[in-house]
C-alpha cells in the first residue's frame, strides 16, 4: 500500500463486462448484510480483500487489499440492495463509478494479483 503522500494520483479501471448479479447473488448480499454487525470486518476467501461494514451509512469499505474483479462484483451486487462499496485505503473513502463496462476507482492502485482484470491504470503527471 502506498503512503499518504503517494496515494491519490490517478485511477484504476476495472473491466466488468456483462457480469450482473443474479437473484441468488442479491439474496446472498442481503444475508451478508443481515449477519454482519455494524463495524464488522469481512475477509474474502478468494482474495486478500477485507471490507468493513457501516450499517448506518450503508457502506462496505475496502480497508485491505486492492480493487480487483471481486471488488467490482461486490460494487454491483451490494449496490442492488442499496449499499455502496468504496475504496477506503487512503485518508478518505473513494466512491467508484461506472462508465460503460468499466468500474472507475479514482485514486486506485494497480492490483498485484496476476489474474486481475484491471486493464488500465492512469497516473497523473507531477
Amino acid at each position: 500500500m502506498k503512503n499518504e503522500a503517494e496515494y491519490g494520483r490517478g485511477k484504476t479501471r476495472i473491466f466488468v463486462g456483462g457480469w450482473r448479479p443474479s437473484n441468488y447473488d442479491i439474496a446472498w448480499a442481503k444475508e451478508m448484510v443481515r449477519v454482519l454487525k455494524d463495524g464488522g470486518l469481512w475477509k474474502l476467501p478468494e482474495s486478500d480483500n477485507v471490507y468493513k461494514i457501516d450499517q448506518k451509512k450503508k457502506t462496505f469499505d475496502l480497508v485491505q487489499g486492492e480493487p480487483d474483479e471481486t471488488f467490482s462484483k461486490n460494487f454491483l451486487c451490494f449496490g442492488k440492495i442499496g449499499y455502496l462499496v468504496r475504496d477506503a485505503r487512503g485518508k478518505n473513502p473513494v466512491e467508484p463509478k461506472m462508465e460503460g463496462r468499466m468500474l472507475i476507482v479514482p485514486d486506485g492502485e494497480l492490483p498485484t494479483t496476476t489474474n486481475s482484470i484491471v486493464i488500465e491504470t492512469e497516473k497523473d503527471e507531477d
